[in-house]
């Protein structure tokens, strides 16, 4: 899997975190921002925030305005009769952006097999799927929610962590560049959690940016 360059983000709170992908609409096309909820609207952030993207450079760092939050979802969805949750949102682009991940298409994760996200925080990291019906809590402060068929992702490729803080809102994709999944929490031994990306994509009423030819 080739290196990307992960577009780490902040939100107007300062909550850090990863975009995930360009997007759009499905009703009138418009092109969105993917990354989780509570990156773009964590800490209080409310619409029409301003999301800014963070670059590093020769140790110090810029902010440039991406777009502004426009709509998102946490929490339990129906999907074809089972209760899934998710961590999604969008924003608005304001400005071209290149170098983002483009798919072949999407899949369901298949336990035992090899992902990879790329994240602000850990960059490009392989991983296998251990679990894809995982039952996990999702905390934020004081609020807590049950997480049922979620991803849960082992280190792989030697790495010492699949994610970590910061790395909310990147892509998992497999072996045939298929996005597999949103990524939204990591836990004490390295291993990331992620939501399923087709109760993502239908809770957003978004498709992803797919590659063509």
């Amino acid at each position: 899997m080739s290196e990307l360059s992960a577009k780490r983000i902040a939100n107007c709170k300062g909550v850090p975190g990863t975009l995930g992908a360009l997007a759009w609409t499905r009703g009138d096309r418009q092109p969105v921002l993917l990354s989780t909820w509570h990156v773009l609207f964590g800490q209080g952030a409310g619409e029409q925030g301003t999301v800014w993207l963070v670059e590093e450079n020769g140790g110090g760092r810029r902010f440039h305005a991406a777009g502004r939050t426009l709509y998102g979802r946490i929490g339990a969805v129906r999907m074809d009769g089972d209760e899934v949750y998710v961590d999604c949102a969008v924003s608005s682009c304001a400005v071209p952006f290149d170098g983002m991940p483009r798919f072949s298409g999407t899949a369901a994760a298949e336990p035992g097999s090899r992902v990879w996200k790329t994240g602000g925080a850990t960059g490009t990291t392989e991983g296998v799927v251990i679990d894809a019906c995982y039952p996990d809590l999702a905390c934020l402060g004081e609020w807590t929610c049950p997480a049922p068929r979620q991803l849960l992702v082992a280190p792989g490729g030697g790495a010492a962590a699949f994610s970590a803080e910061g790395d909310s809102g990147a892509v998992l994709v497999n072996e045939r560049n298929e996005a597999v999944g949103l990524l939204w929490g990591t836990n004490a031994r390295g291993e990331g959690v992620a939501c399923p990306i087709e109760p993502v994509l239908r809770a957003l009423s978004i498709d992803l940016e797919i590659q063509r030819g």
